[in-house]
């Protein structure tokens, strides 16, 4: 597709590029590319506002966010960000802050920002679907949550489907029976923190499958295995939680 003399090039702003999710995303972007024959620029940055300054090995890793500043008119003609991914360790106002430098059209992928349009997962009634199984099939009456930050639109919006479908079930949530993670699999202290307040948990729904991963490893220390002694349940269908072991129940 050209506009005028010159093919149509989107940009595409991306936080961890070896992510899954990233990675499915980027996946997609090329099908539409090809379809529509378009080109397409991947813009692999990482993420805003995450504080690494403890640890050595990583601590400069914002400079990969300079990367960002290339993705401007002359260069692409419009951009696709994940914002939800590049902003999850960031407020609205900061990302909506890194946004304004871009002066041609924008769509955000996962993260709702006034002005701005977006594409999102249907979250709540993913999780729903999913809790109700939960309850009503397996029988889980005492489910626990490693959720992710509250600055994060989807997990706040899973969160908060999550606290619902427990609600609309008549069941209680203990304070100690959700925590907050990272997003990712590294969240050992929330992993431990939660099993060790609430070692009785019939499961735990992981607000992504990247959380669910980390968390399998964690029982897997406890000698603890997943769906025989505790329900784990992921949010995104990545490839590798059906090659996970045992598979791991996932929203698509």
């Amino acid at each position: 597709m050209q506009k005028g003399n010159k093919r149509i090039r989107i940009g595409v702003l991306v936080g961890g590029i070896i992510d899954n999710v990233t990675q499915t995303v980027c996946k997609g972007v090329k099908r539409a590319a090809k379809q529509m024959d378009v080109d397409i620029m991947v813009f692999p940055g990482k993420y805003l506002d995450r504080d690494l300054s403890d640890n050595q090995e990583l601590m400069y890793e914002y400079q990969f966010n300079t990367i960002f500043s290339y993705a401007k008119r002359g260069n692409v003609d419009a951009i696709l960000v994940m914002a939800g991914s590049i902003g999850c360790f960031t407020s609205a106002e900061n990302m909506k802050k890194m946004l304004e430098q871009y002066t041609i059209p924008c769509v955000l992928v996962a993260s709702k920002i006034d002005g701005y349009a977006s594409i999102m997962y249907d979250n709540k009634a993913g999780v729903k679907k999913a809790m109700e199984y939960l309850i009503e099939k397996v029988n889980c009456k005492k489910i626990g949550m490693v959720g992710g930050s509250s600055m994060n639109v989807d997990a706040k919006e899973r969160k908060e489907a999550f606290f619902e479908s427990m609600q609309e079930h008549g069941l209680e949530v203990a304070k100690e029976w959700y925590v907050e993670g990272d997003l990712t699999r590294n969240s050992k202290k929330q992993f431990a923190q939660l099993l060790d307040q609430t070692p009785d948990l019939d499961a735990v729904f992981c607000v992504n499958d990247d959380t669910a991963m980390g968390f399998y490893h964690e029982l897997k220390l406890r000698n603890l295995h997943p769906g025989k002694d505790i329900s784990v349940l992921g949010f995104d269908d990545i490839v590798s939680a059906a090659k996970a072991n045992p598979p791991l129940a996932s929203v698509r």
